[in-house]
């Protein structure tokens, strides 16, 4: 009998908060800065799915893309180096309410999967035993911390927001990356 009631519970509390739940569709743009002893910087792009379902509680789920690309000769040989970062992350997020104010600060925190790759190419093909180009790719775990804002007016179904975040890489304890975002996001 208890575990019945228990269930009829769980199941009334899942209902109760999809029915009231907020989902959010939305994309992002930024600075961001990736780097593991030397930091690189430039433009970042991403979308990300936000759920509300009690007031001061949200889950937000992100994807970013973060390229960067740099030059350099040496003498007659000219290398280019091309640096990419997708980033997946989960963010809990604690709301902090302004009675009367649209706009609702948060800090929040979680894990993310952060898939790197450098691929460098020399031109031209540099005599044996030097390479003319090379790749790498690796997958990293790691954990995060935000502080942002939104601002939803009353009458309208978009909210506008900014976003700071924090990664600590801990399979690569000297990688980290920095990111300042601004959002937009379609709330249903």
């Amino acid at each position: 009998m208890k575990k019945t009631l228990v269930l009829i519970a769980i199941l009334t509390l899942a209902l109760w908060a999809t029915s009231h739940a907020i989902i959010g569709i939305g994309v992002r743009a930024g600075m961001g800065s990736y780097g593991n002893g030397s930091s690189k910087s430039g433009l970042l792009l991403g979308a990300h799915v936000d759920f509300t379902a009690l007031p001061m509680i949200g889950l937000e789920a992100s994807a970013t893309y973060w390229p960067k690309k740099e030059e350099s000769t040496s003498g007659s040989y000219k290398t280019t180096l091309n640096y990419s970062v997708i980033s997946l992350d989960g963010t809990a997020k604690y709301k902090i309410s302004l009675p009367g104010s649209p706009l609702v600060p948060y800090i929040g925190a979680g894990p993310g999967l952060y898939m790197t790759k450098v691929k460098s190419e020399t031109s031209p093909a540099p005599l044996p035993p030097a390479v003319a180009s090379w790749d790498t790719s690796q997958t990293k775990f790691g954990i995060h911390g935000a502080l942002g804002a939104n601002l939803k007016l009353p009458t309208m179904p978009v909210s506008f927001g900014v976003q700071g975040k924090y990664s600590y890489i801990l399979s690569d304890p000297k990688s980290h990356m920095l990111s300042i975002v601004g959002l937009m996001t379609y709330n249903f």
